[in-house]
């Protein structure tokens, strides 16, 4: 007999911590006990099981050397990167996610978009709407040299806002860990981690992601 895909088991979560694992992109043990330490899923009464997938998802992560200091104030600066999704088309037309990571929070924001010239549209969006809610202003956006950030409009747009722009050296990836490591992570959770694990169609992965 086929199982319905759509039918919704119900079981008591707190003993199964692997399904936690999984929600939360293939998280870590500690990761999970840190949420569980301030209440943000139930206490789980046992360890996470081995999960390959986990270990897939992080064949590729590392961590860049260079020594960091994180400022001390919301939206002082901001990192931002553009990665590209798959060479095709994902099911709902996207095929880049752009990535905004306050520095001082580490708080992330991520949005799907299909071509690269729309960059100046979705970072304006977010712009208003992140100071128009936290009442603070962006100082200082960090980003390498791709064309979507040092096109002209974008450069008249920031002059506009008064926010200044440091760009990377090319070819150095360090300068900007900070959010390399995020697309790296959403990249390894989403693909080799939530997609492998459950058997999905990498044309799933902008709503994975």
């Amino acid at each position: 007999m086929a199982i319905n895909p759509v039918e919704v088991v119900n079981i008591d979560e707190k003993i199964y911590p692997n399904l936690w694992h999984g929600r939360l992109g293939h998280m870590s043990q500690a990761g999970l006990d840190q949420l569980m330490a301030v209440g943000y899923i139930p206490k789980l009464q046992a360890k996470t099981n081995f999960c390959e997938h986990y270990l897939y998802g992080k064949l590729t992560w590392s961590l860049h050397s260079l020594h960091y200091e994180t400022v001390r104030n919301p939206l002082k600066l901001i990192h931002s990167d553009i990665c590209g999704l798959m060479p095709k088309r994902l099911l709902g037309g996207s095929r880049y996610f752009i990535t905004f990571v306050d520095d001082c929070t580490r708080k992330v924001w991520a949005y799907l978009f299909r071509s690269k010239d729309e960059a100046l549209t979705v970072f304006s969006q977010w712009l208003a709407e992140v100071e128009n809610l936290t009442g603070q202003r962006v100082k200082t956006l960090r980003s390498n040299n791709g064309g979507e950030y040092t096109s002209r409009a974008f450069k008249q747009y920031l002059s506009e806002k008064g926010i200044m722009h440091q760009k990377t050296v090319p070819y150095t990836p360090m300068q900007s860990g900070v959010v390399e490591w995020i697309n790296q992570t959403i990249q390894e959770r989403v693909t080799a981690a939530m997609l492998q694990h459950s058997g999905l169609k990498l044309e799933l992965r902008a709503e994975a992601l």
